[in-house]
């Protein structure tokens, strides 16, 4: 349950970035940022899909690594864009500020879930092995 919930979260949350990202798009082009980092946001749904779907196939290792990739990009791009937002010492910034940490806290929420998943993996691993 836990898993459709995420999921749908997470397309929620990548329709929201792309929208707020065309929004913003004049703020970026106007700092020389490339808007990618909303196209990061596509991964995201992918991520509980991995890991929901390679666990039975590949082993909860690959599926796990796999979905942390998912998140990654996202996570690298924002923080780099936020720092170089930040510094440009604009308030015609702060929506695209809010939109780089929105993407950030999307991530941390994909982190957490695999983290939480993982732990939920090897917990019933080990119960099973006995």
């Amino acid at each position: 349950m836990l898993d459709i919930a995420i999921f749908l979260f997470l397309i929620f949350m990548t329709f929201r970035i792309l929208h707020t990202f065309y929004n913003e798009r004049t703020i970026f082009n106007e700092l020389g940022l490339s808007t990618n980092l909303g196209l990061t946001s596509i991964l995201f749904p992918f991520g509980p899909i991995a890991l929901f779907a390679l666990a039975a196939r590949l082993g909860w290792i690959p599926a796990v690594a796999i979905a942390f990739f998912c998140f990654i990009p996202a996570l690298v791009i924002s923080r780099a864009q936020g720092k170089s937002l930040e510094r440009s010492g604009t308030d015609r910034a702060q929506p695209a500020i809010k939109a780089v940490n929105m993407v950030f806290s999307t991530a941390l929420v994909g982190f957490l879930y695999i983290a939480f998943s993982l732990i939920f993996m090897l917990a019933s691993s080990s119960v099973s092995d006995y």
